[in-house]
């Protein structure tokens, strides 16, 4: 019973439904029919008005200048008479079109208005339209008529006119009874096309019929042999599915499938629950995946994911930051990840390792972002296999190059501490056997009798002695506590004091400078002296690197969030190779000819910016440049 039920509403569900559409699909094709018939009207009304006024322009005026104006011959001079033969030979190969020009006052009966169309050409009159179409019962059936007026003109008058002007073959035609006494602007007839679509929306609706009640048997035929589908073919399967759905969720007891029995509404309520289960397994799935998904997005550090091909298939937002993608999907352009790795021998060393052992812990290696610059990174990775067999590789790809950067410096400082002790002692005692050497060069050259070499050599002597005082004095400064004299400072007005004084410098090794200067550069707590010390250093280095022909650019860089002033000075100069950068802020370490330099400037100038809390950094490529950073933070007290 439940069954012939189901199968009920299902055929007045569907009923309505083919209805529609049959429906639809009448008023759609009857749509069409009129408008072709339109069409058709309008061609034929275009024919008979192209064929009046060629006879009213071009024929009849020719007709005229060969006779004389008494002289009247229809078959060449009257539109009415020219127009009905033309589509009436039309009409042979168009036999369903019927064609009349139609007159309340006609002069030939032939073309008398019957009652129809002397309303349509009373509504012209009224409406003043030119042209209207109908859908008009007519001899039994249902046509489509267009009308198109034709109004009297000046040119006309002579034969529609008054009767006494009018030609007098016309006369002896027609008479003087039908066709006079228009006026210019009078309708003196309408041209009416007829085209019969009464047996064309007859046959549609035959067929659609026809169709709807082939389609409703049909409808009825599918779905009481759906009935007997489900009932003999699907309906055991679906009692054994039901006993198994039972069987599996969890705090329901599975029945035995009984043959008796429509199970339908036991499957209908073991998939409800199943649903209900499904859900709640997706929303701890789900909870699970937005709670890994956090920590992937949220991660400092960043995380990528690859393909046994190598190819990357995920990233975090840390990862985008550290090689500097603007976003996920450029990222997943490239093409292997060893594109990341600066070496790439030692990109496939460690690929290979996590392909063979399965994980990789803290690898230290370099790699490199879409501008060229390099990190030193810490990488942990392991190799996953998802249910579908898809293996996958997740590594996480810690930045230590800052920490590496601190380390180098805590190892200089450390040494630095340790060769100015040493230095301190040294200084002292050499310091002493040199005011010895000079206390004795000094009386020698009181002495009257010497000559002039001996004069000479004892200058020499004295000349080294003071160059080795001021070394050993540079190096005690370096080596022991110095006494600032800190005050609020502008750095943009210190490094526009230095750079003046190497002006004409620059201009005889024709080196160019920019200055790119912050005007949101806050003042700094510094010694103004210390300060000016170390960009002296700064840039008269950048001037040897260069020798000739070249650039220093020399930037400050207010970093509000921060709260630093960052000063950048770049030059292209010859550079400092990656073997020797780690040892150029080593006291007495120089690469410059003997007797050019000390090596003590750098020394010097990384201790003073370490004791005003700043930072000093070095970036160099040989052949391209050296590029200094000095960080000071900003004292808001």
């Amino acid at each position: 019973m439940v069954s012939i039920l189901r199968q009920s509403w299902l055929i007045l569900f569907l009923l309505p439904l083919f209805l529609s559409t049959c429906l639809f699909y009448y008023s759609y094709h009857r749509e069409k029919i009129i408008e072709r018939a339109n069409k058709e009207t309008e061609i034929f009304i275009a024919t008979a008005e192209a064929t009046r006024s060629y006879v009213k322009e071009v024929l009849r005026p020719k007709m005229y200048k060969i006779f004389h104006d008494e002289r009247f011959i229809p078959e060449a001079m009257s539109t009415s008479h020219i127009g009905r033969e033309i589509m009436r030979r039309i009409g042979k190969n168009f036999p369903y079109m019927e064609y009349k020009r139609a007159a309340l006052n006609p002069r030939n009966p032939i073309n008398r208005a019957d009652d129809l169309e002397k309303n349509v050409i009373e509504e012209v009159k009224a409406l003043k339209e030119k042209e209207v179409t109908r859908l008009l019962n007519r001899k039994g059936t249902l046509y489509f008529a267009r009308f198109k007026a034709i109004y009297a003109e000046k040119s006309c008058l002579k034969c529609h006119g008054r009767p006494e002007d009018a030609p007098k073959d016309l006369l002896k035609l027609y008479g003087k009874s039908g066709g006079f006494n228009y006026r210019p602007g009078d309708i003196v007839a309408v041209d009416a096309v007829y085209i019969p679509v009464g047996p064309a929306i007859s046959n549609l609706k035959k067929q659609v019929i026809s169709t709807f009640l082939i389609g409703l048997i049909v409808l009825i035929f599918i779905v009481f042999s759906l009935r007997l589908l489900i009932h003999y073919e699907f309906l055991p399967h679906l009692r054994k599915l039901s006993f198994y759905l039972r069987s599996i969720i969890p705090g329901r007891e599975a029945e035995s499938p009984s043959p008796e029995e429509d199970n339908i509404e036991k499957m209908a309520a073991s998939l409800e629950d199943l649903a209900i289960e499904v859900k709640r397994i997706h929303t701890e799935l789900k909870k699970s995946e937005q709670k890994y998904r956090s920590l992937f997005e949220s991660s400092q550090d960043a995380i990528l994911m690859w393909n046994q091909e190598r190819k990357l298939v995920d990233i975090n937002p840390s990862g985008l930051k550290l090689f500097g993608f603007l976003d996920k999907s450029e990222a997943l352009q490239i093409e292997t990840i060893e594109q990341l790795f600066w070496d790439h021998q030692e990109a496939l060393e460690l690929l290979e390792k996590l392909e063979r052992e399965g994980q990789i812990k803290e690898f230290e290696t370099t790699v490199v972002d879409r501008g060229g610059n390099r990190y030193q990174i810490l990488i942990t990775a392991s190799k996953a296999i998802d249910l579908g067999g898809l293996v996958l590789y997740e590594g996480i790809f810690r930045d230590i190059t800052e920490k590496k950067l601190m380390e180098k410096h805590i190892i200089t400082t450390e040494k630095l501490a340790a060769v100015g002790q040493l230095a301190a002692g040294l200084a002292h005692e050499i310091n002493n056997s040199l005011s010895v050497i000079k206390c004795y060069a000094n009386l020698l050259t009181k002495v009257n009798n010497l000559d002039e070499q001996a004069q000479k050599d004892l200058e020499i002597i004295k000349k080294h002695v003071k160059l080795s005082q001021d070394i050993l004095q540079n190096l005690l400064n370096f080596s022991r506590p110095a006494e600032y004299k800190k005050a609020y400072v502008n750095v943009n007005e210190i490094i526009e004091e230095v750079v003046s004084v190497f002006a004409s410098r620059f201009k005889k090794r024709s080196i160019s400078l920019v200055l790119d200067l912050s005007p949101e550069a806050p003042a700094l707590f510094l010694d103004r002296d210390k300060i000016k010390q170390v960009f002296m250093n700064m840039i008269l280095n950048a001037v040897q690197a260069i020798e000739r022909d070249g650039l220093i650019e020399i930037k400050t860089i207010f970093n509000k969030a921060r709260q630093e002033v960052v000063i950048k000075i770049r030059d292209t100069g010859s550079g400092i190779p990656e073997t020797i950068i780690d040892k150029i802020f080593d006291p007495f370490f120089t690469t410059k000819a003997p007797g050019e330099g000390t090596g003590l400037g750098l020394s010097v100038s990384y201790g003073i910016v370490k004791d005003h809390d700043g930072k000093i950094f070095v970036e160099s490529k040989v052949g391209e440049g050296t590029t200094f950073t000095i960080v000071f933070p900003v004292n808001e007290s």
